[in-house]
């Protein structure tokens, strides 16, 4: 069966081949700061996957778990050619051909007690007090497992917890209560007549606790399997919080659907808090469960909440959660907050919530701390210690595109300056850049370890980073960012640019780079802008090009860090080639986003230009992604608001917009787009 648009974030696909681009970012002059890649881990600082190598993953859920173990080895998981994948790198970030066989450990699982293995994945791990790597994922017909390797990546055993007709099952965290495995995830409805809440396709969270055999695939270690009239009912051991086996939702459907578990922490006593995404109250719960089988509802972890057990946090999506180091009882909780007008002020955040189930003593009392990270529309998808501070990680934008995105917190919830540039690592990767988000990381000595993804035609291409956690100088500041966006109001002779620039906190200059081919040839006048971490929407018009010819362009920004190129965009002018013709001069740009205003210039086209009436055209961009939708509308002359909105369409989907297409307006003219929130 395949995998729902509820498990992926879907990103923009670029043509661009990475492993050929990505060597070209430039190594920062001092090489041992907080929160700067060390660059003897494959002379960058990062090891990024290829087909050739292997290392592009094919998964269905965009997760890359990883574990660093003791001797500074990385394991990285994920999905690779329907099987279970887990790949290993040398603490020298190479390819470590001694784990498994030829670096690779693989294994696939079925869906039923009689049928054979399937499609599978990995996406949560961790270690036992052995050194073992413990790996849960999914496997065939939508089962999930618990699974044992060895160090070097032998196999040694395996659960596997089987999924009702109609129900999908996939963990999303791991971790482990003694000798067993206390699984979370989602299950994932798509009975056609469930009435709450009214689609086929409903996320509930799940949870499951499983004993890894010593050898040997154990499938009934997650309860007895049954069926009813040939459907099955799968395993009897998972907990569906919301949802019966047989579909039918249980008390408390309402607010129990549309949400899924998306990390775990077990104390002492074998109780464990669970961490879900942001639900249809508009808020995240954390809620623990007794020590018991899989547990119930512990009544004294918020006991005067309205639901006992239960701790709701509005306005945040919550992921990775850890219990606190030695004698600290609560639980930090890594998540973004949820701006529901503007996307680019989401932050990421680190919650702390005590064992008996409330926020506070952390950031002032607050309980939550935030961090804006470069652009933002921030996610926090990781979590880690170095030593009582706290490191979370996710993705940031920059430039119009996903960075790596990381901030520090002190113990007490305060942002730790000294981490990276102003307390904040933003990392782009590629040339042009693509989209990366961080998914997984754990600190080993004087490095912190990160796993995520890029966006590839192929799939996804692994990632696997190496920053110095502890560091002497202070770090440089990152270099600029820049994407393009668009052509439009092509005519015979000009075209305007648009794309979207970061400075990365240092004053720069931005231009537009054309020519009838990629190795461009002529500019705009340079447009200064001054030192931001913010993304700022650019635009500029090219003249005095020749009728019916084709020319590429893209967006540039420089400063003292460097100079960045965007996206490349083809376009071809109006009418009819000419022999002969220039390419002209070139009219000022204007300069949108958080600063807006707007920068002058002089025009130097060969050709005289006609007076163009500048508008904002309303086009339909209603069932498109925000990126694009708002890449249009601001194309078209538009500036955009972005208002999100609870939907059961896919996170991200323009649901509708303020006006009517075909509509003119004035130029900037605001446009507010109401887009699905999760």
């Amino acid at each position: 069966m395949s995998h729902s648009m509820y498990r992926r974030r879907r990103w923009r696909t670029f043509a661009t081949t990475l492993a050929l681009t990505l060597g070209s970012l430039a190594l920062p002059a001092a090489a041992l700061a907080d929160g700067q890649l060390d660059p003897t881990y494959n002379g960058t600082g990062y090891h990024v996957g290829t087909v050739a190598e292997g290392t592009v993953f094919n998964n269905t859920d965009t997760r890359i778990p990883m574990i660093v173990q003791a001797t500074g080895r990385v394991v990285i998981g994920g999905s690779r050619g329907g099987f279970m994948t887990l790949a290993r790198y040398t603490p020298s970030g190479a390819l470590d051909t001694t784990f498994g066989a030829g670096g690779f450990a693989t294994a696939q699982f079925s869906g039923t007690p009689t049928s054979g293995p399937g499609n599978s994945g990995a996406t949560a791990m961790t270690t036992d007090a052995a050194g073992n790597i413990i790996v849960a994922g999914f496997g065939a017909s939508q089962s999930e497992f618990a699974a044992r390797f060895t160090a070097n990546g032998t196999f040694s055993g395996a659960a596997v917890c089987f999924a009702p007709h109609l129900i999908d099952y996939t963990a999303r965290a791991v971790a482990l209560r003694g000798t067993a495995a206390v699984l979370v995830g989602y299950a994932r409805d798509r009975h056609p007549s469930i009435a709450v809440p009214g689609t086929p396709a409903v996320i509930y969270g799940q949870r499951a606790v499983v004993t890894i055999p010593a050898s040997g695939v154990d499938t009934a270690a997650c309860g007895a399997y049954s069926d009813n009239g040939g459907l099955s009912l799968g395993s009897a051991g998972v907990q569906i919080d919301g949802l019966g086996h047989d579909g039918t939702p249980t008390p408390d459907p309402i607010s129990q659907a549309n949400r899924q578990y998306d990390g775990v922490a077990v104390n002492a006593d074998g109780s464990y808090v669970v961490a879900s995404t942001i639900g249809p109250d508009g808020a995240s719960w954390v809620q623990k469960f007794t020590g018991a089988g899989v547990g119930a509802l512990d009544a004294t972890f918020n006991p005067l909440g309205a639901t006992p057990g239960r701790l709701p946090v509005a306005g945040v999506n919550f992921h990775a959660i850890k219990l606190g180091n030695g004698a600290d009882t609560s639980f930090y909780i890594a998540g973004e907050a949820v701006d529901a007008a503007v996307a680019g002020n989401r932050q990421m955040l680190i919650a702390r919530v005590s064992a008996v189930g409330a926020l506070g003593n952390f950031n002032g009392g607050s309980g939550i701390a935030r961090a804006k990270v470069a652009g933002g529309n921030n996610s926090g998808q990781a979590l880690t210690f170095q030593g009582t501070n706290l490191i979370v990680g996710g993705s940031a934008n920059l430039g119009g595109k996903a960075a790596f995105g990381m901030a520090r917190f002190t113990a007490a919830g305060a942002r730790d300056n000294t981490f990276g540039a102003n307390g904040q690592v933003a990392t782009p990767f590629g040339t042009p850049a693509v989209n990366g988000f961080i998914t997984g990381m754990a600190v080993n000595g004087n490095f912190v370890y990160v796993s995520g993804r890029l966006s590839d035609p192929a799939g996804l291409a692994t990632v696997s980073a190496k920053y110095f956690a502890t560091g002497a100088p202070p770090p440089p500041l990152p270099a600029p960012a820049a994407s393009t966006g668009g052509v439009d109001q092509i005519t015979n002779s000009s075209a305007r640019i648009s794309g979207t620039v970061n400075t990365s906190g240092t004053a720069s200059t931005w231009w537009i780079e054309y020519g009838t081919t990629t190795a461009y040839g002529a500019t705009t006048a340079a447009q200064p802008l001054g030192a931001s971490t913010d993304d700022i929407d650019v635009q500029s018009a090219v003249t005095g090009l020749a009728a019916g010819t084709a020319y590429h362009a893209r967006v540039v920004i420089s400063n003292t860090q460097g100079t960045v190129g965007g996206d490349d965009v083809a376009f071809t002018t109006t009418g009819s080639a000419a022999g002969g013709g220039t390419t002209g001069g070139t009219t000022g740009g204007t300069t949108g986003g958080t600063t807006g205003g707007t920068t002058g210039g002089t025009t130097t086209a060969t050709t005289k230009k006609k007076k163009v009436v500048r508008q904002c055209v309303i086009v339909k961009v209603t069932g498109k992604s925000i990126n694009k939708a708002r890449s249009t509308l601001f194309s078209k002359g538009c500036k955009v608001k972005v208002i999100y909105k609870k939907s059961t369409k896919k996170k991200g989907t323009v649901l509708s917009i303020n006006r009517k297409v075909g509509k003119k307006l004035v130029y900037h003219a605001l446009v507010k787009v109401i887009v699905a929130a999760k």
